[in-house]
């Protein structure tokens, strides 16, 4: 587990931090909300070293959009808890195909301004079928975060 929420941690690091630790590829969790906003790139190289993520946490992260989701749906397969909380780029498109692209459990999207909570409403609210077993928060202050806390 790697928690640098609220650090001065910088894109460049996250990107170094993938590429060269050996530990980057057994990393089940990486809490990054709040420091220097990643952007779709550098996520990418997250994602592409990182395959082993079980939660990320992208709070705050202004800069990642749809193309940083799509290449998490490609990437992260076996994820299953994801906060993209205060974000102004991802769409409700880009959160459903993750939503459909994998193990899922827990979505957090609180004030995503171009998801548009309507539509998240929609997806949490339609069927099994769509969005399996997948918890997705639209409103409220977010879900407890790790099982040590939030």
């Amino acid at each position: 587990r790697l928690d640098l929420r609220g650090t001065g941690v910088t894109r460049g690091g996250i990107a170094a931090f993938a590429e060269n630790a050996p530990c980057a590829p057994h990393l089940q969790s990486l809490l990054l909300a709040g420091g220097e906003s990643l952007d779709d790139a550098t996520l990418s190289v997250v994602v592409s070293r990182c395959a082993s993520l079980l939660e990320l946490d992208l709070s705050m992260h202004a800069l990642v959009g749809d193309d940083g989701i799509r290449a998490l749906s490609n990437g992260c397969r076996q994820l299953q808890r994801l906060r993209i909380s205060r974000n102004a780029k991802v769409t409700a498109c880009a959160l459903g195909e993750l939503v459909k692209a994998g193990p899922l459990q827990t979505l957090s999207a609180v004030r995503c301004a171009r998801a548009g909570e309507e539509t998240l409403r929609s997806i949490a609210n339609e069927g099994n079928e769509f969005r399996g077993a997948c918890r997705i928060d639209v409103e409220g202050d977010d879900f407890e975060w790790t099982t040590g806390g939030g």
